[in-house]
């Protein structure tokens, strides 16, 4: 596959007006407008926008207004909040029914990577960034992430994303000092690490075991704790000096065994799934199978991938830990590396990486061949601020922590291959 130009703004010509900027010039409005709009947030048939802090609302009978036409019903950037959240709420509801002029019945279009007229292979799916992940609609997230609110936000310094066999989701908040657990059956929070006398303090890395065990590398503690489903402390792992970074995790169900990535020591320690240690493998360098700050590990059909970060590559293992392969180099153009973190592989064997620098994730086939990007810098969809870990679970949802924003950005594989 040909290597994309960099992904456009997915919100097209949807732009944040400074206050000091005039209104737009005249033009007709097509009927519903959305996504091709110069207005910073268009809501469905009713023609209405928020500039600078007003409401405006078009002649709901008339589908070609041009703006000079609109009549502003709103006062001052001051305009009462609880006002302005009726009426977004009010519009968002009614989207479904008045999305267009008469009968018409269009969606937000799908997000989706490569663009038309490539055949599509990831599709945006959800934003989790708070208790509203179970009570909000698609359409309201997307609605709300194009009117820059940001209500409900239940993280501070998300880091990791991991899913267990149920579809229960862990994310990892390094400032919160705890991890999240979305339960989807219970449809409610719930959290790890932040009760009982062993509390964490900068949790990281999250890895789930077949065994249902959960364990979360405490990097300031500088040791990896193991909790029951429930929440409850079982174990710790790592003596006083025995590590000097925990960060990554990854367990491998096949053989039972939990590796660590230790950044500061620049090595991967190896340890069943009781706590008891076996082996390590790597040191600090830059040759075949020496690492240079490592942070974020997986397993994947009985290899071990490793991001070795300040190398800006990733070096591939067996499961005893010895050397097969690398890929990946330090640049600034599509397929090379600034300052990777998290990894992640889908079903069909291809390997995702998270970019800190460059605020995006980059796919690569299994020979380590780049294949396309998605994101840029920005708090919309699919843009990123320094986001962090990745996680694909079985269905080839894609789970992407966007750590400054806030969130994690949830998408899907949908190519056959």
């Amino acid at each position: 596959m040909m290597l994309p130009r960099k992904t456009p703004d997915i919100r097209h010509q949807i732009k944040n007006l400074s206050s000091q900027s005039p209104l737009p010039e005249r033009r007709d409005w097509s009927c519903p407008l959305m996504a091709d709009s110069p207005i910073p947030y268009v809501f469905g048939g009713f023609g209405a926008v928020i500039f600078n802090g007003n409401i405006i609302v078009s002649d709901l009978g008339n589908c070609n207004i041009p703006i000079n036409d609109i009549s502003f019903i709103g006062t001052k950037i001051g305009i009462n909040k609880i006002m302005k959240l009726f009426i977004i709420t009010f519009l968002s509801f009614y989207m479904l029914l008045l999305f267009g002029c008469g009968t018409s019945k269009e969606a937000i279009p799908d997000y989706v990577w490569p663009p038309p007229p490539e055949k599509a292979r990831i599709k945006f799916v959800n934003i989790i960034k708070g208790k509203d992940y179970f009570e909000s609609s698609g359409i309201d997230k997307v609605l709300s992430v194009l009117a820059g609110e940001h209500t409900g936000t239940t993280f501070e310094r998300p880091y990791a994303v991991a899913v267990d066999a149920t579809g229960n989701i862990y994310v990892s908040d390094t400032s919160l000092k705890k991890v999240f657990v979305f339960d989807v059956t219970q449809k409610q929070i719930r959290t790890i690490g932040d009760k009982g006398s062993a509390k964490l303090q900068s949790p990281i890395g999250i890895a789930i075991a077949s065994s249902n065990k959960i364990f979360i590398a405490d990097s300031k503690v500088r040791r990896v704790f193991a909790y029951d489903l429930e929440g409850n402390l079982l174990f710790g792992i790592g003596e006083e000096n025995e590590f000097a970074s925990p960060t990554g995790l990854a367990f491998d169900s096949s053989s039972s065994r939990l590796y660590v990535v230790d950044t500061n020591n620049h090595l991967v320690r190896v340890y069943n799934d009781e706590g008891k240690f076996l082996f390590t493998f790597g040191k600090r360098g830059g040759d075949d199978g020496e690492f240079n700050f490592p942070t974020n590990i997986t397993v994947h059909k009985g290899k071990v991938y490793v991001v070795d970060t300040i190398n800006g590559r990733v070096q591939i293992f067996d499961l005893e830990g010895k050397f097969v392969s690398k890929f990946g180099q330090l640049g600034n153009t599509p397929g090379y590396f600034s300052r990777p973190k998290g990894i992640a592989l889908d079903s069909f064997g291809h390997i995702y990486i998270v970019d800190a620098a460059f605020d995006n994730f980059q796919l690569f086939n299994e020979k380590g061949e780049a294949l396309m990007f998605i994101g840029q810098a920005g708090a919309g969809i699919a843009e990123f601020q320094l986001p962090a870990g990745i996680f694909i679970d079985k269905d080839n949802y894609i789970y992407v922590v966007d750590q400054l924003n806030a969130r994690v950005q949830v998408f899907q594989f949908i190519g056959k291959e």
